[in-house]
C-alpha cells in the first residue's frame, strides 16, 4: 500500500520533523522540542519521540537504503535510544503475511514532555505553537496523507472556546426571558405596561448571581465553567417566579383607597411565606450537596445556595421597593419608560384584579377537567404509567461523558479520537504500576511484585505490562556475569545484593551483549525508578504497560476497577496509574453518590414542608411528587440518550430546586383556602396555579429554547435537551399530579392543625 512506500515514509518523516523543529517565545526564552522533551535514559540529552523512525534508529539514510519495509516493520528493532519499538504503539491496523507487513491504517507519532510543575508554563506554550504548526500541515493539501492531532492542553482549549462562542446565548437567553416577564407583569398600555419592572427584576437575578459569585470567589471557591452555564438559569427561574407571585398578589389586592404602601404589606403577608418556605428548602437541599466527594457537585451546591440566599434577600427587599415605585407612578399616571411624564387620562384608579385568558382557561376549562372524577382516575392512570417507564429507564440509564459531545461540532479534534477507534485498535491508554515505601530487597516483596505481574497480565483489560524486578531476575540468571550472579533457590535477588545488581542493571549500556542478543536491557527502566543515592534502596518503583483500547466510559471504569482489584489484593502498597484515572475514577462511585445526593436533599425538603406546614399528608404528598420527578427526568434522560455524569447530576440536583417551585407555592396556597378540597384547589389553581406556569413554565421555555441554537454538543444534550426534561416533568407532575392528589389525598380544612401554619411562622 501506499503507506508502505519509502516516499511516501519520507514525507511523514519530514512532517514529523517540521512539528519536532518547533520553536515558541516564552517571555525572554525561545522553547524547543528539546528544551522540553522527557529524557528517558539518564546521560543521554535524546528525547523520547514514538515514532514509526524508530523502526530505522531515527536516521533518514538508513530508510532511503532499507530495500524491503515491509519486512523491518515487521522484525524487532530499537529507537536511537537503544528503547526497543512495539509496532502496535506507532502502528495502526497492521496485517501481516508471514513476518512481513503488508497493509496498514494509520500512523501514530507521540512526542514526550517532560511532567514538571517548574515547565508546565513553558510546555503549555511550546505546546500552543506546536498546535498551530499541526493545523498547518492538517490543512497542507500537498501532502499525501492526512494529520489530525491532539495535544495535553487541547481539550482544555476546545472547552474555553466552545465556552466563548456559547456565552451570547444566555445573554439572548436572559434577553428573551426579559421582554416576556415585561409582557406578562403589565399591559400594552402607555402607564399599565411594566417594562421597567421586568428590567429591574432581571437586573434584580443578575445581581444575585453577581453577589453571590463574588462572595464565593472571596471565600477561594473555585468557580467552574458548570456553573456559569447552570446557576443564571436556576436563579432567574426561581428569581422570575417570585416576581410572578409578588406582582399578581398585589393586582388582586390594591384598590384606589388602600395606599401603596399598605398594599404591599398585605402582599407580603400573603405570599411571603410561600417564597421563604421554597427558598428555604431549596437552600438547605443545595447545603446538602456540600456532603458531596464530588469537587464539581460541591462547587456547584456552594454557588448555589449563595445565590438562592441571595436572591431571596433583594426579591424581598430591593425588587419590592421598585414594585413599589413603579405601583406609585402608575397611580399617578406616569408613563413606563418615561416616568416623569404623566398622563392624569390613563391614571390606574381601579383593582388591578383582571382576569387575564390564562386564569380564566384555569377556573372554567382546566380545573374542571382534572378534578373531575374521570379526570382524577386518568391522571393518576397516566401517571402511574409514566413512573414504570421512568423506573424501566432510571434502573437502565447508562453512564459516561463521550469526549466529542464536550466539544464544538467543529472541532478538530472529533476526527482524531473518531479516528482512534477505528484506526488503533490494539493498544489502550498507558499503564503503571506504581510501588512504593516498601523493602524491594525482600525475598517476600519480590515474590509479591511477582505475583502482581502474573495477576495483572491476566487482567482482561490490560494488554501488556514489563517490569524492572522481571527484567532483573531474567538479567541475573540469563546473561553472563564476571563473576557470576545467582538467584535464590525461590527465584528472587538475594536480599544482600539487590541494591549492587540493581545498580549495575539499569546502568548496564544498550549495545551490552545482553540487550542486543537476548533484548535483556537495563537502560530503559532508570525511568521507573526513583532511588536513594546514599542508600541505594528504591523509594518508588513502577511496572509500565498498556490497557487495552477502551471508548466509553464503562471501559474506562472497568479498567480502573479489575486493575485497582489487583494490586488492591497483592498485599503491597502499589496502585495503578492513567491519565484517564482522573477523569474517570468518579463513575466507580457515581450512582451511590447520585441516589445518596438526590436522597438527602429530598429529605430535606420534606422535612422543610414538614415543619412549616406541620401535615404529614403535605409532606408525604410534596416529598412524592418531588420524588417522582426525578424518577422520570431520569427516566427519560435514558430514553433521549442523555447520560449519567457529573453535569446531569448538577442538573438533578437543579431538577429539586425546580420542583420545590412547582410544588411548594402550589400547596401553600390549596392549605390557605376554605371549602372542599375540590374547591380549595381550584381556588389554588386560580390564584396560584397560573403563577406558577406563567412564572417558571413559560419563561424557562423560552430561556432554554435559546440553547438549541448553541454550537456544542454538551449544550444541546445536557442543557437544552435536560433541561426541557426537567420543565416539562416538573410543570405536568406540578401543574396535574400535585393538584389532584391534593384533591383526592390532602388533608380536609378540618382535619388540619386547629391553627393555620401563618399563624404560627412569623410574617414577613
Amino acid at each position: 500500500t501506499a503507506g508502505l512506500e519509502k516516499d511516501f515514509l519520507l514525507k511523514l518523516w519530514n512532517a514529523q520533523d517540521e512539528l519536532a523543529n518547533v520553536s515558541a517565545s516564552y517571555g525572554a526564552k525561545t522553547l524547543k522540542f528539546q528544551d522540553l522533551c522527557f529524557h528517558p535514559i539518564q546521560g543521554n540529552d535524546g528525547c523520547l519521540l514514538s515514532s514509526v523512525t524508530g523502526y530505522w534508529q531515527d536516521d533518514k539514510s538508513v530508510l532511503e537504503n532499507d530495500t524491503d519495509i515491509p519486512k523491518t516493520l515487521g522484525s524487532f528493532q530499537k529507537s536511537s535510544l537503544g528503547i526497543p519499538v512495539e509496532l502496535s504503539n506507532v502502528v495502526g491496523g497492521a496485517e501481516f503475511n508471514g513476518s512481513s507487513v503488508v497493509a496498514l491504517n494509520g500512523y501514530f507519532s507521540t512526542f514526550m514532555l517532560r511532567n514538571e510543575p517548574a515547565t508546565e508554563d513553558e510546555a503549555r506554550a511550546w505546546e500552543k505553537a506546536w498546535i498551530a504548526k499541526a493545523k498547518q500541515l492538517h490543512d497542507d493539501p500537498t501532502l499525501p496523507f492526512d494529520v489530525y492531532y491532539w495535544a495535553e492542553r487541547s481539550i482544555g482549549d476546545e472547552l474555553q472556546r466552545e465556552n466563548g462562542r456559547d456565552i451570547h446565548l444566555i445573554s439572548i437567553s436572559y434577553a428573551v426571558m426579559f421582554v416576556y416577564v415585561s409582557l406578562a407583569l403589565g399591559k400594552l398600555d402607555p402607564v399599565r405596561s411594566r417594562f421597567i419592572l421586568g428590567l429591574a427584576g432581571v437586573i434584580t437575578v443578575v445581581c444575585s448571581v453577581a453577589i453571590a459569585v463574588g462572595i464565593c470567589v472571596l471565600f477561594g471557591v473555585h468557580m467552574s465553567p458548570i456553573i456559569s452555564e447552570v446557576i443564571p438559569f436556576l436563579i432567574l427561574a426561581i428569581g422570575v417566579d417570585n416576581m410572578f407571585f409578588l406582582v399578581n398578589t398585589y393586582n388582586e389586592i390594591q384598590t384606589p383607597e388602600l395606599a401603596v404602601e399598605k398594599c404591599m404589606g398585605e402582599t407580603l403577608a400573603r405570599v411571603g411565606e410561600q417564597i421563604a418556605i421554597a427558598s428555604l428548602a431549596e437552600f438547605l437541599a443545595f447545603v446538602v450537596g456540600l456532603r458531596s466527594v464530588m469537587p464539581a457537585m460541591k462547587e456547584f451546591c456552594v454557588y448555589a445556595a449563595a445565590a438562592v440566599a441571595v436572591n431571596f434577600v433583594l426579591q424581598v427587599t430591593t425588587f419590592m421597593s421598585v414594585l413599589s415605585l413603579d405601583n406609585k407612578r402608575q397611580r399617578r399616571g406616569g408613563l413606563d419608560c418615561l416616568p416623569c411624564i404623566t398622563r392624569p387620562g390613563l391614571r390606574v384608579a381601579k383593582s388591578g384584579n383582571e382576569k387575564g385568558i390564562v386564569r380564566k382557561f384555569v377556573e372554567r376549562r382546566y380545573s374542571p377537567t382534572i378534578l373531575s372524577p374521570r379526570g382524577k382516575d386518568l391522571t393518576f392512570i397516566a401517571f402511574g404509567v409514566l413512573l414504570f417507564f421512568g423506573i424501566i429507564g432510571t434502573i437502565s440509564l447508562d453512564m459516561g461523558l463521550s469526549q466529542s459531545v464536550a466539544f464544538p461540532e467543529d472541532s478538530e479534534l472529533i476526527p482524531f479520537f473518531d479516528l482512534q477507534k477505528t484506526l488503533f485498535t490494539d493498544l489502550g491508554p498507558p499503564l503503571y504500576i506504581v510501588a512504593r515505601d516498601m523493602n524491594f530487597s525482600s525475598p517476600e516483596i519480590q515474590l509479591k511484585m511477582a505475583d502482581l505481574m502474573s495477576t495483572m497480565e491476566s487482567v482482561s483489560t490490560v494488554h501488556s505490562l514489563v517490569s524492572f524486578q522481571d527484567y532483573l531476575t531474567r538479567w541475573v540468571s540469563s546473561c553472563d556475569h564476571n563473576p557470576p550472579k545467582k538467584l535464590l533457590p525461590t527465584g528472587v535477588v538475594p536480599p544482600e545484593n539487590y541494591r549492587e545488581w540493581l545498580k549495575e542493571f539499569i546502568h548496564t549500556p544498550l549495545n551490552d551483549s545482553c540487550c542486543t542478543g537476548k533484548g535483556i536491557c537495563g537502560e530503559p527502566f532508570q525511568m521507573d525508578l526513583d532511588i536513594d543515592e546514599t542508600t541505594g534502596d528504591i523509594i518508588t518503583g513502577r511496572m509500565r504497560g498498556f490497557f487495552k483500547p477502551a471508548w466509553s466510559s464503562a471501559q474506562y471504569t472497568e479498567a480502573i476497577r479489575t486493575s485497582r482489584a489487583a494490586t488492591d489484593s497483592s498485599g503491597l502498597n502499589a496502585y495503578p496509574y492513567s491519565v484517564f484515572i482522573v477523569f474517570f475514577e468518579e463513575y466507580l462511585f457515581l450512582r451511590s453518590e447520585t441516589a445518596e445526593t438526590l436522597g438527602l436533599a429530598g429529605g430535606v425538603v420534606i422535612v422543610v414542608i414538614l415543619l412549616f406546614f406541620r401535615s404529614i399528608s403535605y409532606a408525604l404528598i410534596v416529598g412524592g411528587t418531588i420524588a417522582m420527578i426525578l424518577v422520570d427526568v431520569m427516566g427519560l434522560m435514558s430514553f433521549t440518550g442523555v447520560l449519567l455524569n457529573p453535569v446531569s447530576l448538577v442538573n438533578l440536583v437543579l431538577c429539586i430546586g425546580l420542583s420545590v417551585e412547582f410544588c411548594s407555592h402550589l400547596t401553600r396556597s390549596f392549605s390557605k383556602q376554605s371549602g372542599s378540597r375540590d374547591r380549595r384547589m381550584m381556588n389554588a389553581l386560580s390564584d396560584t396555579g397560573v403563577s406558577v406556569f406563567s412564572g417558571i413554565t413559560v419563561t424557562k421555555i423560552l430561556g432554554v429554547c435559546v440553547l438549541g441554537f448553541a454550537d456544542s454538543q454538551i449544550f444541546k444534550v445536557y442543557y437544552f435537551r435536560m433541561l426541557l426534561i426537567i420543565i416539562g416533568m416538573g410543570a405536568i407532575h406540578g401543574l396535574v399530579l400535585l393538584p389532584v392528589a391534593l384533591a383526592t389525598f390532602g388533608p380536609r380544612r378540618g382535619e388540619e392543625e386547629a391553627h393555620d401554619p401563618a399563624e404560627t411562622v412569623p410574617m414577613l
